[in-house]
């Protein structure tokens, strides 16, 4: 059984991850409600107990949803998933994700996805289609473009989603472990991709770690458009 030292310790440090999850839901909220309210969207759900709320809107006249989710464990990662709805005729799947240090090492291994011929490109993404052929010609320089502008405007400002408690920085600093917390922040940043563009069933979607305000949004899903235009991609009914 736990002593009750270590009891107290487990309850304080679940009163802290209450305390940071409860802050990350006001963020997500706040962030839902500026985005609706900027984009002339409608707002579904949010709050505490209600989970991630979406916001609905167009562009285009494209239906458009945003919503969040937490791609992390004990500490929370904060994403934001953009979908454009539509429908590609020839059932292509691609899947454009940024580079990673376990991406990097599988390619070291021989284990390559696709690659279209533009080094910083090929170098910046790890591509993978269930239709090579296909998956080449709709990536040309147009959509490369856009891919980069989406990459290189993405928010990815840790602090502003996985905070480290105060109480816990406290601590670090009593101990003169200012250091070694500095190294540990580093290990905040999601193990998944940090940005990741998909072409499925369902239309066509964006993943960036973070949250986004109404201007980075508005970029965002006007270059989504012009890729999802560029790909003859057809709204649902």
């Amino acid at each position: 059984m736990p002593s009750s030292g270590q009891g107290i310790q487990l309850f304080t440090d679940m009163l802290e991850y209450f305390a940071l999850t409860r802050k990350l839901q006001k963020k997500i909220d706040g962030a839902a409600e500026d985005l609706a309210s900027g984009l002339n969207g409608r707002l579904e759900g949010g709050g505490f107990w209600k989970g991630m709320p979406k916001v609905y809107t167009y562009e285009k006249d494209i239906p458009v949803q945003i919503s969040f989710f937490n791609g992390g464990a004990k500490i929370p990662h904060l994403f934001t998933r953009l979908i454009l709805y539509g429908s590609n005729n020839g059932n292509i799947h691609i899947r454009i994700y940024n580079e990673g240090v376990f991406s990097r090492l599988l390619k070291r291994l021989g284990m390559r996805g696709l690659e279209i011929g533009d080094p910083e490109f090929d170098r910046l993404f790890v591509i993978k289609s269930n239709n090579t052929a296909a998956a080449k010609l709709l990536i040309d320089s147009t959509t490369t473009h856009c891919i980069r502008t989406l990459y290189d405007n993405q928010q990815t400002i840790i602090d502003a989603v996985a905070d480290v408690p105060d109480s816990v920085r406290e601590r670090a600093k009593d101990r003169g472990m200012a250091t070694a917390m500095k190294i540990a922040e580093l290990f905040f940043t999601p193990s998944r991709p940090t940005f990741e563009m998909v072409l499925d069933q369902k239309g066509l979607s964006l993943e960036i770690f973070g949250l986004l305000n109404r201007d980075k949004a508005r970029m965002l899903l006007d270059e989504l458009a012009t890729i999802y235009s560029a790909w003859h991609l057809t709204h649902k009914a």
